[in-house]
């Protein structure tokens, strides 16, 4: 696995009040860019091709890719021409991947420290038939959360949407996926992997759950942001 496409098209919406003038992947995080985390994990793993998949004040982060070196790795960036969402974001970015099949892919603002990517890629061969893997960690506090149903061979049958819960496992936003799969998303229309995706493929029995550990560092509010910085600080 050495190609990762990494979604950070998003609006940040919920981030706007305290930073306003940047994308989500470039807000600090004890004074260093929350994407540089991510894609030093990554490199740490193998991976030398980060491609960013950007939408939202996309120039910042193509500045950044072009200014920033990451020993042994290459950094690609493409900017969708309208917002697609989640889906339609990873459609627009496939071309830009190389040919890497399965894709790895992961949503920008969210980080898993645990996660071992080979792990990953032998929780896609658990079952026949499987068309894509991803990461779930169990949740034991109360959130808004889309949550997962597993059943003893690691199989999602049931792919939910967020909803507040006292706990249950829930998606930790990395996915190991066909790449002929993403190619049926729709060119240059919205769609999201987790309103379009992954409830279908739980539906048929062809997606899989790789269970990580938590915890799931997710900085796409203010209370998380804390959390992710406090984290990151002391380990």
């Amino acid at each position: 696995m050495k190609t990762a496409c990494i979604l950070v098209g998003g609006l940040g919406t919920r981030l706007r009040a305290l930073y306003a003038d940047r994308p989500k992947a470039l807000v600090p995080v004890n004074s260093r860019p929350f994407i540089a985390y991510m894609i030093t994990d990554l490199i740490d793993q193998g991976v030398t091709h980060l491609h960013l998949a950007a939408g939202y004040r996309a120039g910042q982060l193509r500045d950044w890719a072009a200014s920033t070196i990451f020993p042994g790795a290459r950094i690609t960036v493409s900017v969708e021409p309208e917002p697609l969402g989640t889906g339609g974001g990873l459609r627009f970015a496939l071309p830009f991947c190389d040919d890497a099949d399965p894709l790895l892919v992961l949503n920008g603002d969210s980080l898993l420290p645990r996660a071992r990517l080979e792990e990953l890629v032998a929780a896609k061969g658990v079952f026949p038939g499987c068309r894509g893997v991803l990461a779930a960690v169990e949740m034991t506090e109360r959130g808004d959360y889309g949550t997962l149903d597993i059943d003893p061979q690691n199989r999602i049958t049931a792919f939910r949407e967020k909803a507040t819960n006292d706990s249950g496992w829930v998606n930790g936003g990395i996915y190991y996926l066909d790449r002929d799969l993403i190619a049926t998303l729709p060119e240059g229309q919205p769609s999201s992997i987790e309103k379009d995706v992954f409830p279908r493929l739980a539906a048929n029995g062809v997606l899989g759950a790789y269970k990580v550990a938590g915890p799931l560092l997710d900085m796409g509010t203010p209370a998380g942001l804390q959390r992710t910085e406090n984290y990151l600080a002391e380990t």
